[in-house]
C-alpha cells in the first residue's frame, strides 16, 4: 500500500451450410448468409493479457494520482493471499506515510500523524494517540475498502476490463520497455478503484505481452497513473501482531461510523 504473444491477427469465423444429400432436380437452392463475427484485435490482445497475469497471481504496483496541492503515491507488493503496501501522501508542502497489510478478510495500518489525519480522516486527538502503532479494520468496514481498493490482487485484475469501442495504439517505450497500448472503456466492477465508464489506456509490454501501465484519457483536474512489473515474483504476508481493533477506536475519526 502499485501474454507472451504478438499482437494478434483479425480473426474472421465464417460459417457455412450444408445440404442433406439427394436428388436435385429444377429447384436451386442458395445458402442463407451466415453472421460474420469479427474479433477486435485490440480487444482480444488484451484478454489474453489480462489472463495471463491472472495466473502469475503477484504484481509489484505503484498507483500516483493527485489533484490540486495533493497528491498520493501507493506502492504495494499484491499477491492472491494478500498486499504489502506503502501510501506517502502530500498538502502542499507537507507530508506523511503510512503502512498496511491486507488479507482479504483485515487490514492492518501503520501511520504517522499527517496520514492519519489527512488521508484516513482521523481526528487531532485520534491522529496523536494511534500514531505508529498498528491498527485493524475488517473488510466489511469502509476504510478497509480505502487501504484495500489498489492493493488486492482482485482489484488489480478487475481494473484492466475494458468494453467498446477499442483502439490500437502506436508502438511507444515507457522507460526502457517497448509497449503497445489498448485504449477503451472502464468496464470494471463499480466499486473499483478506476472509475466506471471513463476512457483508458493499458499498454502491454511486446515482449511479454503483460501489462506495464494504465492511464486515463482525459486530462482532467485529477491526473493518475497505474504502473505495473515484476509479475509472478513472490510476495510474503506476515500479519502485525498486537494490532489495535477498529471497535476499540472509532471515537477517533472525524465523522463517527462513517469512515472507521
Amino acid at each position: 500500500m502499485q501474454v507472451r504473444a504478438p499482437l494478434l491477427a483479425l480473426a474472421l469465423v465464417l460459417g457455412g451450410s450444408s445440404f442433406a444429400s439427394g436428388a436435385v432436380t429444377h429447384d436451386t437452392f442458395r445458402a442463407k448468409p451466415v453472421p460474420t463475427t469479427v474479433v477486435n484485435p485490440s480487444a482480444q490482445q488484451l484478454r489474453t493479457s489480462v489472463q495471463q497475469a491472472a495466473t502469475l497471481a503477484s504484481v509489484h504496483v505503484v498507483w500516483s494520482t493527485s489533484y490540486g496541492s495533493h497528491s498520493y503515491r501507493n506502492t504495494a507488493d499484491v499477491s492472491q493471499m494478500g498486499g504489502l503496501v506503502t501510501i506517502v501522501s502530500t498538502v502542499g508542502k507537507s507530508k506523511g506515510t503510512a503502512s498496511a497489510v491486507v488479507t482479504p478478510t483485515m487490514a492492518y495500518l501503520k501511520s504517522d500523524v499527517f496520514s492519519l489525519r489527512n488521508t484516513f480522516n482521523f481526528s487531532a486527538a485520534g491522529a496523536a494517540k494511534y500514531a505508529g502503532k498498528w491498527l485493524s479494520f475488517t473488510a466489511k468496514q469502509p476504510l478497509y475498502r480505502t487501504i484495500a481498493s489498489s492493493s488486492t490482487f482482485s482489484s488489480i485484475i478487475s481494473s484492466m476490463s475494458l468494453r467498446a469501442p477499442f483502439t490500437t495504439l502506436k508502438a511507444e517505450k515507457i522507460g526502457t520497455t517497448s509497449v503497445i497500448g489498448v485504449r477503451g472503456v472502464a468496464a470494471g466492477p463499480a466499486d473499483s478503484s478506476i472509475g466506471r465508464g471513463q476512457t483508458i489506456s493499458i499498454y502491454l509490454s511486446s515482449e511479454t505481452g503483460l501489462p506495464v501501465r494504465v492511464l486515463p484519457l482525459s486530462k482532467s483536474a485529477s491526473a493518475w497513473c497505474l504502473d505495473f512489473s515484476s509479475w509472478g515474483e513472490p510476495v510474503v504476508i506476515a500479519i502485525p501482531s498486537g494490532a489495535i481493533s477498529s471497535s476499540a477506536i472509532h471515537e477517533s475519526f472525524r465523522v463517527a461510523e462513517a469512515t472507521w
